[in-house]
Formats: C-alpha cells, structure tokens, sequence
C-alpha cells in the first residue's frame, strides 16, 4: 500500500505539469517543503518531534518598498504519540498590505496500517492588518480558522487543507489580492520518494494552491537527498520563478535551509529576486527517531 501511495503521488506531480499558474503572493517554498504546519495544521508536531521552525525572507531586487516574510513555528506532542499542538506567528509585507498573524494549531494521528498514517488537524487565531496609505493608515483585526488532513508513509505523502475558511473584508482590500491568509484558499500538496543509487532519492514535489475565486498557482520542486541528511533542488513556478534550495545539518538537532529564487512581479512586471533561510530544530521526546519525518 506504502509503493501505491508512491506512484500515486508521481502520477499526480507530472499532471501538475500540464495546468496552468497565474500569481498572486503565496506560501514560501521553504515552508511547504519542510514545515507543512503553517500551510496545513494536520502537520503539527508529526514525528512525534518537539521543536520549533524560523524563517526570514530577503527581497534582495525588485520591488520598493520591499516585501518581506518572517515566520516562527512551535511544536510539541502533548498527552501522548498521537496529539500534537502548535503555534504560527507569521509578520508578512506586500505592496501596501502589513499583516502580523498568530495561529494555534491541533493535530491527531490514525494508524491505517502498518506503514501509512493520516493525521487531521484544525488551526484557529487572529491577524492584524495594515494598509499602508499615503494619506493614513488602516488597520484592521480579524479571527479566523482552518482545516486540514496529511496522509503519508516512508515513500510519500498527500495534503490538503483549507487554513482559512472565512473571507475577511482584508481579503479585498486591493484589486490582486497579495497577503492570502485571510483569503479562502485551498492547498494540495504531494510527493514521493525514489531511490537512485545507495545513498541517493528523488523527490518531486507538487504544491498546488487554489483561492475562492482568484488565479491559481502551481510550485514542482525535484529534490536530491543525500544520505538521509542533505538535500537539495531545483525549484519552478511555471511562468513566474525558479530558484534552488539547499538543506542540511548544521549542529545536532538544528538543520539549515537556503533558497533564492527570482520571478516577475504580476502587477509590475519587475524582475524581483528573493533569499529564504531558515533554521528548524527537533528532538524525538518519545525516542522513537521515526524517518519519514526527515524527508517530509
């Protein structure tokens, strides 16, 4: 069952080639490669790991003032192996548009057998918004929550999630809606693993991300990881960006991931160039040490 969950999850990223994309501002690559929590809470504290996920991107050219991201990601198994809880705090900027987000997670795992196991998750929480106007500022604090649910095995995984069910008067503050989290959006996300030679696998990744209402977008990412410690991929936006990423230890439990990619910009049409980096640390408190985890 674990080798049908494998192709099913190829067929899907190669059918992913052939729709199309137009853009708005989406999740970073780093956050749906290696923390799913922020994008579907059914990922909260998977693995059984405690541990946190911060993130940081640069606009290096483009677009002035700058647009930014900043993320904080805390999670923990509470009770037992199967109950997982977390936070996301998330500080974004785009175009006129400043939000500060805070988001608490909950997630359960069901065993289906011996190698695949779904985990359902909800996220409930509040976010500030700010349009940044010549003449003033407005603000406004909104509530919201979402759903989601994360299937997966030692050779591949499914997600989907919908992290913002209502639509908030923020969603509609500019003609092309760029900060999303307070938009309905409904994410899909899958890849699978396949051994190359000792040492070596292959994981394409398709995320597909599809708003109530407004364009779609499709993020492919192949990625090469080397002796279950290192990856690294090439990253691609059909029509809108490519970048490479890289990810590995650092010390212990601390691993480290850099991406850059550069794209155009939608509404302006400049070339705009970006830095992700990220820092994540986890500790299997139940000494378990479960792989699947790593890869996903």
């Amino acid at each position: 069952m674990s080798g049908l969950l494998q192709r099913m999850g190829m067929i899907l990223a190669f059918m992913g080639v052939t729709l199309g994309s137009a853009g708005q501002h989406y999740p970073n690559w780093l956050q749906y490669l290696f923390n799913h929590q922020s994008v579907n809470p059914a990922y909260t504290a998977i693995g059984e790991n405690l541990g946190f996920f911060v993130m940081n991107r640069s606009q290096l050219t483009g677009l002035s003032p700058a647009d930014y991201s900043h993320q904080l990601s805390f999670h923990s198994p509470i009770f037992n192996q199967f109950n997982g809880a977390g936070f996301d705090m998330i500080a974004d900027r785009a175009d006129s548009l400043a939000q500060l987000s805070l988001f608490t997670n909950y997630s359960y795992e069901l065993l289906i057998d011996e190698d695949i196991r779904l985990r359902m998750g909800g996220t409930f929480g509040l976010a500030h918004t700010t349009k940044i106007l010549k003449e003033a500022e407005e603000k406004e604090l909104t509530g919201n929550f979402g759903i989601g649910a994360f299937i997966y095995s030692p050779n591949g995984f499914f997600s989907f999630s919908i992290p913002r069910l209502i639509k908030n008067n923020a969603a509609n503050l500019t003609p092309e809606e760029r900060i999303l989290q307070e938009n309905r959006l409904f994410f899909f996300s899958t890849a699978a693993l396949f051994p190359i030679s000792e040492g070596v696998m292959l994981k394409p990744q398709l995320f597909y991300a599809i708003p109530f209402g407004k364009s779609s977008q499709m993020d492919l990412s192949f990625n090469l990881m080397l002796k279950e410690k290192t990856w690294v991929g090439l990253l691609y936006t059909p029509g809108q960006r490519i970048g490479a990423m890289a990810e590995g230890h650092l010390y212990r439990q601390i691993r480290m991931a850099l991406a850059t990619h550069i794209g155009r910009d939608g509404p302006t049409g400049k070339t705009v160039a970006f830095l992700d980096l990220s820092l994540s640390y986890g500790i299997d408190i139940y000494g378990r040490g479960k792989k699947p985890v790593n890869r996903f």
